[in-house]
This record gives C-alpha cells, sequence and structure tokens, in this order.
C-alpha cells in the first residue's frame, strides 16, 4: 500500500504503449501548454480539464485515466499529501484512488509527443493506481465536518462511489455510522486528523464499556440486578453501534486508499 512508487514516473518511458482510443487525459493545474500539445496528436476529446465538472462523463466512460499534473507537485500527489497541494489537485489526488489511472506530468507529455512523431504511439507507464471502488468492498460514510474542510471532496466521492454513477464501483455511499452492515468494511471520513484521532478514542472507550457490562451481567446473581445490568448492556451496545467503521481525516484516506498495479 504504499503510496511512493518510483517507477510512476521518471525513466519508465520505456515499455507498452497506451492504448489511445481507450484512454482519458485528465488535466489539472496550470497546464494548458501540455493540454494543447496532447491534443494536437491525440484529438480534442481525449484530453480534458476541470475534471470536477466532467465527473460523471469520467466515471462512465470506462476508460484508461491518465492524471496530468505539474511536474513540482506530482510526488505529492503520489504520496497523498493533501495538505500540500490545493484544492483542485487535492481532488485529483483521491479521484486518482477512487478511480484509478496513470499520474503523470510533463515529462510524460514530451515523451508522448516525442514517440508519437516517430511511432504514431505514446507511452504507457509501468505502474499506475488501480481503482479503489473497483478492486475492494468498502461502506463509505461522509461526516458532516468534511463539508467545512474539504467541500472539494463531496462531488469526487459521490461521482466515484455511487453506483449509479459509476456503475463499476463496489462501494456504498451509507448515510449514517449505525447503518454499517460489517464493521471492518466501513470507513468514515472525518474533517481532520485531530477528530480521527479522538473518535478512535471515542470507539476504545464504547468497545470497553460493552465489555465491561457484559463482565457485569455474567457477574449478577439476582434477577433483579441482571436485567438493570441488561439495560446498561443494551444502551453500552447502541453508543458502540452508532461509531461503526474506521474513522479517518482525507489525508489518512489517501494514503490508506492507494495501492498499485
Amino acid at each position: 500500500m504504499g503510496a511512493e512508487h518510483k517507477n510512476l514516473f521518471t525513466g519508465c518511458m520505456l515499455g507498452r504503449m497506451l492504448d489511445v482510443d481507450g484512454s482519458l487525459v485528465v488535466s489539472a493545474g496550470k497546464m494548458e501548454k501540455s493540454r494543447s500539445r496532447l491534443r494536437k496528436i491525440l484529438g480534442q476529446d481525449r484530453v480534458t480539464k476541470n475534471h470536477v465538472a466532467n465527473l460523471d462523463t469520467i466515471t462512465k466512460s470506462g476508460k484508461t485515466i491518465v492524471w496530468l499534473v505539474p511536474r513540482e507537485l506530482i510526488q505529492h500527489v503520489i504520496a497523498g499529501r493533501l495538505l500540500l497541494l490545493d484544492d483542485e489537485l487535492k481532488s485529483v489526488c483521491v479521484a486518482s484512488r477512487l478511480l484509478g489511472g496513470f499520474l503523470v506530468d510533463e515529462e510524460w507529455v514530451d515523451a508522448s509527443v516525442d514517440l508519437h512523431e516517430r511511432r504514431a504511439c505514446v507511452p504507457q507507464l509501468v505502474a499506475r493506481l488501480k481503482a479503489a471502488v473497483k478492486t475492494t468492498v468498502r461502506e463509505l460514510v461522509i461526516d458532516a465536518s468534511v463539508g467545512a474542510y474539504a467541500a472539494w471532496a463531496t462531488a469526487v466521492l459521490h461521482a466515484a462511489v455511487d453506483g449509479i454513477k459509476n456503475p463499476a464501483s463496489r462501494w456504498t455511499i451509507r448515510p449514517a455510522r449505525k447503518d454499517i452492515k460489517k464493521e471492518k468494511d466501513g470507513l468514515v471520513l472525518l474533517g481532520s486528523a485531530a477528530m480521527a484521532t479522538a473518535d478512535a478514542e471515542k470507539k476504545q472507550v464504547a468497545h470497553d464499556k460493552v465489555k465491561g457490562c457484559e463482565n457485569a451481567v455474567n457477574k449478577c446473581i439476582t434477577a433483579a440486578a441482571k436485567a438493570t445490568a441488561r439495560k446498561d448492556l443494551k444502551l453500552a451496545a447502541k453508543i458502540k453501534l452508532d461509531l461503526r467503521g474506521r474513522g479517518m481525516s482525507m489525508e489518512n484516506f489517501a494514503k490508506t486508499i492507494a495501492e498499485f498495479d
């Protein structure tokens, strides 16, 4: 699950060729010159920008996505360092992990133009991100706190995960934590790392409380005492249920779901 991958750009221009007809280049950041160069060799409809506005088209296309980002920022995108990126590139960082595809910069554009002139094709990189929504089963809850911290994430998450917008998705967005069916499959996005830490502590307290109540029930001698202990257990179990799923910040989310081919 390492996010640092040496083969993603530098020195990996040799190897298989990219299926141009089955690919879509999505650019972000100040990439006007690179977009123009690519459109001359790939065509207008295969190179796009403003990915948030085109997410429905991207997710339904079924094409291999090539995420084109500025050279000086690509390592941050690869590593999932959201705090060091602007909102547009944060969005690309998360979308690339959810939808999969290659992460490239201007070096790949240079190689593509050069190779296309000589062989009428463009290079495929050695490694790419797997589409997390296709490779695993997850239940996702987006806490209200995410909206205040990462409004940019909402559109990406809903477009990538929603089975109507993205038929390939194996993920399900749940309205609340108590609706998570399987604890191990549940992820809860929170507004900050501090909130995620506090959430983990709260979950541990709830877990310990349930264990304590279970022990109390087992130790009761009288029926009245056992009835009271069971009420306490029921309340503790409800609190634990309301905390289902693993809480995490957006940055940790981007790092956790990264998986490279």
